[in-house]
């Protein structure tokens, strides 16, 4: 089990023959920590490469919990639970940025799947329905390793627009666990500016 998984036990009953699975391992998807509630978890990691908030509403704790994920409106983020000190609730407060997106702090009904947004960094001039980002995968040396790219461009740059290619900017990194999440930067609006594509591997 190299990405971990999730498993419980009868709190009297600690032996590893008492394990049962809650998440069960997931090649594509890695568990780094919870957020613990009265009637919900919160696992945070990662899937295919992206963050991950998945809810799990736990019930009687005998049955197999109702779980889902959070949605998030772009293909490229960064997200993470922010201070959620209140036990019996079923709201969780996160953050959340992507390459277009400024970071805000949202809450969210674990019941209802609602979402609140509380605020969101202001940054002055820019506007946001001037650029897009996207998502895709290259292929590794080996032929089968995928490599997540994360793409951020103005939309009528030649690139946005399909008229051609456009210079590019690629940053990456990636060793002893550490990531280099999708988060928005006011640094890059610049580059973008003249018709740049700004891209993390």
């Amino acid at each position: 089990c190299l990405n971990s998984k999730l498993m419980r036990t009868p709190i009297d009953k600690l032996g590893k023959a008492n394990w049962t699975d809650v998440l069960p391992y997931e090649k594509t998807t890695k568990l780094d920590y919870l957020v613990v509630f009265k009637g919900h978890m919160v696992v945070n990691g990662r899937c295919n490469g992206n963050k991950m908030c998945r809810v799990l509403e736990m019930g009687s704790g005998t049955s197999a919990p109702k779980v889902h994920d959070l949605a998030f409106p772009e293909d490229c983020f960064d997200t993470y639970a922010d201070h959620n000190r209140v036990f019996d609730t079923t709201t969780f407060r996160f953050g959340y940025s992507s390459l277009i997106s400024p970071n805000s702090v949202l809450d969210y009904n674990m019941v209802t799947k609602q979402r609140t947004l509380l605020k969101e960094t202001d940054v002055p001039l820019y506007d946001r329905s001037l650029y897009t980002c996207k998502r895709l995968f290259a292929t590794a040396k080996d032929g089968t390793t995928k490599v997540p790219i994360s793409l951020v461009y103005r939309k009528d740059s030649a690139y946005g627009a399909g008229k051609g290619p456009s210079p590019a900017m690629l940053y990456g990194y990636g060793s002893y666990g550490v990531c280099i999440d999708p988060c928005f930067s006011y640094k890059t609006v610049s580059f973008l500016d003249r018709g740049m594509v700004y891209a993390i591997a």
